[in-house]
């Protein structure tokens, strides 16, 4: 993305002592008076036209009073006269900047570079250049050599774009943090740069501070209010961002401009001001389907009361009536389905993708309500059609998995839900069903272990990767009755802990781990974490328990089974706990989708 183009360094030539006829046209020049030193200039080009110094000072004068035809006229004719002076084809390459031709200019700034290759204004202006057609690579190199010649502002300006440009965006705002900006109208450039880069370092205290003396400089920057708005969302000003994107818009029809709005908004963690915007839109275009749409997405995901399911389906269905898509077919369901209308949630999934068959959301949709109606083989038609046609969706696989286990296919769901890591390990959701799959995997067990002990090392950081591998271990172990991966284990589950230090499970597989290490005594405090943080989780009752019944402490096993009891028959808990776990799963993940709202445009910050 470019970014501005400083303008471009016009020099001038020094005047040598035998060129006197010229000296009071150029005081003149270089009083600011370039109309009155034009006549002059003029007369003196009829009387010496092979001179071509005059031919470059009246390429200065005329495009000091705006006429940029002559000036590049003047400057072809200096270049001609003079095709040894590289000063001669900088010039001429500005001139072509001005009038729009970047090519020429490009080829006249490389010249000028040939005939001297330390020429700072040429390397500066092929830099800037380069820069604005976004070609930082060959521009970087060019503006450090002349930074290494001139420490100037203009020069640290175009070289921190470059640096940036070329992803080295820290080092860029150092740059500029030690230079001094220009003090007039032309530090807005340099000032909406530290802007953009201190709101890439997450630094928005700093890039508002910066682009808001950059707006008081250049006030009809659009692209500049924007970025600004963007910085005061980040700082929770929601009340000072929104009348610079109606100033950002100001120039779409009054429907386009709220839609946008309200796109920046949602993504920004405003519903409500984003529902007022896709209103508004919807009252100044009733026939707005964007704004039908996002109205209907913001019903759905923040219901404030039950009348919201009511106003999101009568916005999708005025959306439906103007474009009949699969996107909105798949929306709908969603909403009948928060309305536990399933019926008309599944014929809507149904359309969504008979319309759009190759859409791996859809086709996801589709089949996991299947799948939450124990329609497990239809779910499994449905979805191994869409990985045949998305054999890259994730999503896709780890529901057909859930399918295949689902109708008792539990070899297959072992090589569906090691496809859906394999494709994309940072998709947590796959990490439960590969741990669920350890339980059943048989032959292939040590596969899915050394699949979730790879995915471990891989990404420490990640919750499922670490708790999933740690469980698998202790699965292993009391599989085989030893305690063999007791210390990796502990190892792998203290990590999860540290990432996740309110999730029961993790204490209870702790537990779970000392008491096969023959510990009973030490595995009580997990334990009892464990049901203080999930008072109705049964397994830890039970186990601790067995442990008191062990460590002599009958009554308190005795309670810890009554309680285990009443959270049995409280939750109806089935036997197969892992079928259950994976269908409460699904119904989560429907929600984990991308934001169904209309993506803002992109900043236009590097």
């Amino acid at each position: 993305m470019a970014l501005s183009l400083l303008l471009p360094i016009l020099a001038s030539t020094s005047l040598g002592q035998h060129q006197n006829p010229l000296n009071a046209v150029r005081r003149e020049l270089d009083s600011g008076r370039s109309a009155e030193a034009i006549p002059g200039l003029e007369t003196y080009r009829r009387d010496h036209p092979l001179d071509p110094e005059v031919c470059n000072l009246l390429g200065i004068a005329y495009d000091r009073v705006g006429d940029g035809d002559k000036s590049l006229e003047m400057f072809k004719e200096f270049a001609r006269l003079a095709p040894d002076r590289p000063e001669a084809f900088n010039n001429l390459g500005a001139a072509y900047l001005r009038a729009g031709n970047p090519d020429q200019a490009e080829t006249a700034f490389r010249r000028s570079l040939a005939l001297r290759p330390g020429g700072v204004d040429a390397l500066y202006n092929l830099g800037a250049l380069l820069n604005a057609r976004t070609k930082f690579s060959e521009s970087k190199p060019l503006l450090e050599q002349a930074f290494r010649l001139e420490h100037s502002g203009a020069v640290a300006y175009e070289l921190a774009v470059a640096m940036a440009g070329m992803g080295d965006k820290k080092d860029a705002l150092k740059l500029l943090e030690s230079g001094t900006p220009p003090k007039d109208a032309n530090a807005a450039p340099w000032l909406k740069l530290v802007g953009a880069l201190e709101f890439d370092q997450g630094n928005y205290q700093r890039a508002s501070k910066a682009l808001d003396q950059a707006l008081l400089l250049a006030p009809d920057d659009l692209e500049l209010s924007y970025n600004l708005a963007l910085a005061r969302l980040q700082l929770g000003r929601v009340d000072g961002a929104i009348p610079l994107l109606d100033k950002s818009f100001g120039q779409l029809p009054p429907s386009s401009r709220y839609v946008r709005e309200g796109a920046v908004l949602a993504s920004k963690g405003f519903p409500r001001q984003a529902l007022s915007r896709f209103e508004q839109a919807a009252l100044e275009d009733p026939a707005s389907y964007d704004a039908l749409y996002n109205i209907a997405v913001l019903r759905l995901e923040k219901p404030d009361d039950p009348k919201d399911l009511d106003s999101a389906l009568d916005a999708a269905q005025r959306a439906l009536a103007i474009n009949d898509s699969g996107e909105i077919h798949d929306l709908i369901a969603d909403i009948y389905e928060r309305r536990k209308d399933y019926r008309n949630a599944l014929n809507h999934y149904q359309e969504a993708t008979r319309l759009a068959p190759d859409n791996d959301r859809f086709a996801f949709d589709l089949g996991s309500e299947l799948l939450l109606h124990e329609n497990y083989e239809a779910a499994e038609a449905i979805l191994h059609a869409a990985q045949i046609r998305n054999p890259e969706s994730s999503q896709i696989y780890l529901a057909l998995g859930a399918a295949e286990f689902m109708g008792g296919k539990t070899a297959e769901s072992v090589d569906a839900f090691l496809k859906a890591v394999d494709l994309n390990p940072n998709f947590e959701p796959a990490y439960l069903f590969l741990g669920e799959a350890y339980t059943f995997s048989g032959a292939r067990s040590k596969e899915v272990l050394d699949k979730l002990a790879h995915l471990a090392a891989k990404e420490p950081r990640n919750f499922g990767a670490q708790y999933y591998y740690g469980t698998s271990l202790v699965v292993a172990m009391n599989n085989d009755g030893t305690s063999t991966h007791a210390a990796l284990a502990m190892a792998t589950l203290n990590r999860a802990a540290q990432l996740h230090p309110r999730d029961a499970r993790v204490y209870y597989q702790i537990a779970e781990v000392l008491r096969l290490e023959r510990r009973p005594a030490d595995a009580v405090p997990y334990y009892t974490k464990a049901i203080a943080l999930d008072p109705d989780y049964p397994e830890p009752l039970y186990k601790l328990g067995q442990v008191y019944v062990r460590l002599g402490r009958h009554e308190d096993a005795q309670r810890m089974f009554d309680r285990h009891r009443e959270v049995m028959s409280k939750q109806e808990v089935s036997l197969d706990r892992r079928s259950s776990e994976i269908q409460s799963f699904i119904v989560s993940m429907k929600g984990m989708d991308e934001p169904r709202s209309i993506p803002p445009e992109a900043t236009r910050h590097n």
